[in-house]
């Protein structure tokens, strides 16, 4: 197909895409040529309509993609993977019913011949027919002003898979520059699915038709199609001294040639060092090659071709626009230069466009500025040189169609900066069918992006693309490295970056042995294998080797968990208990746990205290156990011993004088447990029967003055075992009182099995008088000999006695 270029002139588009007519005309025309072939081998061969079937299927897929590419021809982006499939009022139900999957959505943008231009949304949604196997009619819903439905139809009734992909971006986000369709059609068991792909570009039109101003792309944008001579690199060839940093991606639409001449997409000289970018991207079936200390830089390879960005704009009218010669008084002015601008002397341009079309040379070492607002120059014959050692500091302008747009070569004659001089182009250099040169002495360049058919640097030239991170590399994240256990998987932890050119390559000095560190993402993970606390460099890097950002941290790997109590305290029954178990190593924080504890006890997961009241008497093997943080557990079993205890003493008067001690008084004391009544007192059988020590001249109570006042049972017959009640108090005023029994006045001792209850009843006095007995809390020293049935000794028991007189 041709059209007009962007110098008038009709030129030949190979790639420019097809509208949806000349689409569909190519697509009926095969359909009919083989469909008249399909059907003929089809009644010779088999009789049957299966190959009919399959040509009318793979028509549907053809079809379904032209639908979809020429809507992206028309459209100002796409959208994919839509929750909303409608986006308008739809007064009914769409044309096929059931759940609908979404495939793509355009906002779509027509403009009358008149120069009025709406915006409509359009819709590509799958739903299912219901057929075994799956398959899909591709919806098409054009919805209008205000969410009206303009049209709601099925393009095509037997897909089984509808993919749209975008470039350079796969899911289409960003500003894609064209799109690709693939149509899968269903095939029953004996078919083979047919699959179709086309590929179209976005115009992105604006107002009454005029083009829109792409976005100022980052980097290189190379777009291939020159000639292959000598052994040059198709797309970029840095030799010599030169030297070319990018600020961003550099993108190669060229791929290697075979030869001869054989041509690599990209060729670096022998000094290492002389390229770096933020991101190398190479056509499909193009490399790299180097020479001497030089390296080719890690790059990517994409496919299809890359659509050159700048490809809708026209060229400036020059209707209207005035003629122009020269730099008079150091001052050019925007218009059109019908001979070749050249510059000699210092010159600045006003702000506006310029047409040049015998081309724009610099000579001498001028100083060539812009004015504010910037400027637009359009070669339009001719090309651009500069040979002098010249500084040029020249701007794109700010707002309109050419926004930051510098300079349009839009010839096939080579851009070429040589001889020195300091040159700084801020905005874009555009020469879609001519080469960037840079050669000889010692030009130092600076260029916002370039788009154009290649680009080559010799002779100690030295060119910066794109416009370096303000901000320089740094970790910013996490302030501290995880600590962690020997022999446990490490948390994968993410190191921050900042600044730079944003690709970064990360590495670390003196890792723990079993850890490392991803030099894409930076993720340090790993189990480690030893303990310690090594002092670990974290460095990071970008592709254009600013200075190096590095962070020292301390990563401390701890030695496996250990529980380092070695024994658990006696608890009593009834009594609060409380002790904290205490480990060592693995990584905070502890969790705790623990099975076989005495009922009544329990163990705070957080803290290691076991805590409670115990509610009986015995011997327990506790297993502890510690988990860390990092999952490492430890366990040990220790034995806890809780002995029975006396919960309660009461003094009590008889029938006597309230205040003395004397015949008819009783002493009770309540056991924890059951115990082991034979150890009270030999004579005394089974422990679980009620006992009674009464024999004549058998049981001595006494109280005695000893400061504190200690009360004693001791028995001349049975070797009565007791202990002493500690009274804590020394108020009594005797020395002493004695009970003993004899005949009807004798003392007696009895035990309730029932109620572990022992009762001491005073017989006749022999001697002393006690008086009244204070508030106290007195002690109960348990005789070593009393155990409860369990086998656990008695506890000593605190206890406190009532106030006011005891007796």
């Amino acid at each position: 197909m041709t059209s007009p270029d962007r110098t008038g002139a009709m030129v030949e588009h190979p790639d420019g895409g097809f509208t949806l007519v000349e689409v569909l005309v190519a697509i009926v025309i095969e359909a009919l040529i083989m469909g008249a072939l399909g059907m003929a081998f089809v009644g010779i061969l088999n009789g049957t309509t299966q190959v009919s079937q399959s040509l009318n299927k793979s028509g549907d897929a053809r079809i379904a993609a032209a639908y979809i590419v020429s809507d992206a021809r028309n459209s100002s982006g796409p959208e994919i993977s839509l929750s909303d499939t409608t986006s308008c009022v739809d007064p009914g139900p769409p044309p096929v019913a059931g759940t609908q999957t979404p495939v793509v959505r355009f906002n779509w943008s027509t403009t009358s011949s008149t120069g009025v231009s709406s915006s409509n949304i359009v819709n590509y949604v799958l739903a299912p027919n219901g057929t075994t196997p799956p398959s899909y009619s591709l919806l098409r819903r054009e919805c209008g002003a205000g969410g009206a439905l303009v049209s709601d139809r099925a393009v095509a009734s037997s897909v089984a898979t509808a993919v749209v992909t975008c470039y350079p971006a796969t899911d289409c986000t960003g500003t894609p520059v064209s799109i690709t369709v693939t149509i899968t059609e269903t095939a029953a068991a004996s078919e083979t699915p047919f699959q179709y792909s086309l590929t179209g570009s976005f115009r992105k039109l604006i107002g009454a038709g005029a083009p829109a101003a792409p976005s100022t792309p980052t980097g290189i944008i190379l777009l291939g199609g020159g000639t292959c001579t000598n052994g040059a690199a198709t797309a970029i060839k840095v030799a010599g001294g030169a030297a070319l940093r990018v600020y961003g991606n550099a993108k190669l639409n060229a791929p290697d040639v075979a030869g001869p001449p054989a041509c690599k997409a990209m060729s670096l000289g022998t000094n290492a060092g002389n390229y770096q970018a933020g991101g190398t991207q190479i056509l499909s079936g193009g490399s790299c090659v180097a020479s001497g200390s030089s390296s080719c830089p890690t790059y990517t390879t994409y496919s299809p071709a890359l659509t050159d960005p700048y490809a809708g704009l026209t060229a400036p009218s020059t209707s209207g626009m005035p003629s122009r010669a020269g730099c008079p008084g150091g001052t050019a002015q925007p218009g059109v230069y019908a001979s070749k601008l050249v510059v000699n002397a210092n010159c600045n341009f006003a702000s506006g466009v310029y047409v040049l079309q015998n081309g724009f040379s610099v000579t001498n070492s001028p100083v060539i500025t812009s004015s504010a607002g910037g400027v637009f120059l359009y070669i339009a014959g001719g090309t651009f040189t500069e040979s002098g050692g010249a500084v040029v500091n020249l701007s794109a302008m700010s707002s309109g169609v050419y926004a930051g747009l510098l300079m349009w070569q839009a010839g096939s004659t080579a851009i070429t900066i040589s001889n020195g001089g300091q040159l700084s182009f801020n905005g874009a250099l555009y020469a879609p069918n001519a080469p960037v040169q840079f050669t000889g002495g010692s030009v130092t360049t600076t260029v916002t992006s370039i788009v154009s058919q290649s680009i080559s640097l010799s002779g100690g030239a030295t060119v910066s693309i794109g416009t370096a991170s303000a901000t320089p590399l740094s970790i910013t994240a996490p302030a501290t490295l995880p600590a962690w256990t020997v022999n446990r998987l490490y948390p994968p932890t993410t190191l921050t970056p900042a600044g730079g050119d944003g690709s970064y390559t990360w590495s670390a000095a003196n890792l723990p042995a079993g850890l490392s560190i991803d030099a894409t993402t930076g993720v340090i993970s790993g189990t480690p294998t030893a303990s310690g606390a090594p002092s670990v460099t974290v460095t990071l890097r970008d592709a254009l080797g600013d200075t190096a950002a590095t962070k020292v941290y301390t990563l401390t790997v701890n030695a496996v968990p250990a529980i380092t109590t070695a024994s658990l305290p006696n608890g009593s029954a009834a009594v609060a208990y409380s002790k904290t178990v205490a480990g060592s190593g693995g990584t905070s924080p502890y969790a705790w746990s623990a099975t076989g504890l005495p009922a009544g006890l329990t163990i705070a997961s957080g803290t290691g205290v076991i805590s409670g009241t115990p509610t009986a008497s015995g011997i327990s093997t506790v297993a502890l156990t510690l988990t860390d943080a990092a999952g490492a557990t430890i366990s040990k079993n220790l034995s806890l011993t809780v002995r029975p205890t006396i919960t309660s003493v009461t003094l009590a008067n008889g029938s006597g004088t309230a205040g003395t001690i004397e015949q008819g008084d009783t002493i009770t004391m309540v056991f924890s447990s059951q115990m082991k009544v034979s150890r009270f007192c030999a004579t005394w059988a089974t422990d679980t029967n009620d006992q009674t020590l009464n024999a004549d001249n058998n049981v001595t109570v006494s109280v005695s003055n000893a400061n504190p006042d200690v009360v004693t049972v001791t028995s001349a017959t049975c070797t009565f075992n007791l202990g002493s009640i500690n009274l804590a108090s020394s108020s009594y005023t005797s020395v002493a009182a004695t009970f003993k029994g004899a005949g009807a006045g004798k003392s007696t001792i009895t035990w309730t099995a029932s109620t572990h209850t022992l009762v001491i009843t005073l017989g006749a006095k022999t001697a002393g008088t006690v008086a009244n007995v204070a508030t106290s809390t007195p002690t109960y020293t348990a005789s070593a000999a009393i155990k409860d049935s369990a086998g656990s000794g008695l506890a000593n028991s605190p206890f406190t006695l009532a106030a006011g007189k005891k007796f």
